[in-house]
């Protein structure tokens, strides 16, 4: 007898690596957030030790919460979707990006990497991974302020974060599927249709969520499209129970989970302007000396480990050196 194999999505890196209950994500950016400022606070000393921001105290330097985190990178997320629409990448690119970037401030924090500058970089990343491809130079040209270099800089170190797993299982696909399969049940296809386009509007929105790191695709993208009926008066309550009828059990499951789901679309709230300007001007003074290019910290400590890799070089042109000097006495 054959092994039925596991659904796809089951098979992947994200399942296997990047599903987390509410309570193991707080306590990872709760983890995450405590050390950065226990290095931000060491490295602001030693920053002031070589006369950069004097007037600094690190003891009494207003530093950002978990919450402070999450709201300036949630703003930034939804800037990939203007920068989206204005090169007219596809949803997959915007959800792609967005995911990577949940993932990198998963296990760093904005007090090191400026959201904005991991959004660029995880939007070209995107771009190559998701098959819409633009020339590096293209992109940087058209966003001020930005060079080609800066987004390229920054690739190797969120792809580090993302351990190289780089595939991403969004609800579009399976919302779409959804839409396909309900059409043998439900007659009226323009109802069905606008219960559809209005779906995707809650995909969209659970993308600025935690949904991607709580329930699978299929279940966001079910819950979309159960919250997009409502409107409409489309009957997906008697799809379900047409397609659980004679799995009662798991159907009350899936009930309960969508019911999850829509409560915390339902909830979402994007962060306001006024918000992120207060935390940006915070993180002024409690960014990470180490990783600002234009500190005497970030300088002294490139310096020395350019240095270490001169000395690296010349230790082993030395070994070399005289493995071929033992060599050419055997031969003599």
């Amino acid at each position: 007898m054959s092994k039925q194999l596991k659904p796809l999505y089951e098979q992947s890196s994200q399942y296997r690596d990047w599903r987390f209950s509410e309570k193991q994500l707080q306590e990872i950016r709760q983890q995450s957030n405590q050390a950065s400022i226990e290095r931000v606070k060491t490295n602001l000393e030693e920053a002031k030790q070589l006369g950069d921001n004097p007037q600094t105290n690190s003891e009494q330097t207003n530093y950002l919460n978990v919450n402070d985190e999450l709201a300036l990178v949630g703003f930034y997320e939804t800037k990939v979707r203007d920068f989206c629409k204005a090169f007219q990448f596809p949803n997959k690119v915007k959800a792609t990006a967005i995911t990577y970037m949940k993932r990198f401030f998963l296990y760093n924090t904005v007090m090191d990497y400026h959201p904005k500058t991991i959004m660029l970089t995880s939007l070209f990343l995107a771009t190559k991974v998701e098959n819409s491809f633009i020339a590096i130079d293209d992109f940087a040209q058209r966003i001020p302020k930005t060079t080609a270099q800066s987004i390229l800089d920054l690739e190797f170190i969120i792809s580090q974060s993302l351990k190289f797993e780089f595939t991403i299982h969004h609800p579009y696909r399976p919302l779409h599927g959804l839409y396909l399969d309900m059409q043998s049940h439900i007659q009226d296809l323009a109802i069905l249709t606008s219960t559809y386009e209005k779906a995707v509007d809650w995909v969209d929105k659970s993308l600025y969520t935690d949904l991607i790191f709580l329930y699978q695709p299929s279940q966001i993208a079910m819950a979309a499209m159960n919250l997009a009926g409502k409107q409409f008066r489309c009957d997906i309550e008697g799809y379900l129970n047409e397609k659980f009828r004679d799995e009662p059990n798991s159907l009350t499951k899936l009930q309960n989970i969508l019911g999850e789901i829509e409560k915390i679309l339902q909830e979402y709230k994007p962060v306001q302007i006024a918000v992120v300007r207060e935390i940006d001007r915070r993180l002024i003074f409690c960014r990470n000396p180490e990783k600002n290019p234009d500190s005497l910290l970030f300088k002294r400590k490139k310096a020395l480990e350019e240095e270490e890799e001169i000395l690296r070089k010349q230790k082993k042109l030395k070994l070399a050196e005289e493995k071929e000097r033992e060599i050419a006495s055997v031969l003599n």
